[in-house]
């Protein structure tokens, strides 16, 4: 699993399940692969900045 990406805590975003920042982050920790990088949405009028489909 390539985790080299920053992930996403998805808290307060209604996208989050279908970002792959999020779930990778979920599968990241159910694994315990460290070191992991977080970030908080940018989730504005519909659209978060960092979403990856």
């Amino acid at each position: 699993m390539n985790i080299d990406i920053t992930l996403c805590s998805g808290t307060g975003c209604p996208l989050k399940d279908t970002c792959k920042r999020y779930k990778t982050g979920l599968k990241a920790v159910e694994l315990k692969l460290f070191p992991l990088w977080w970030m908080e949405p940018d989730y504005n009028n519909g659209n978060c900045k960092y979403l990856m489909k």
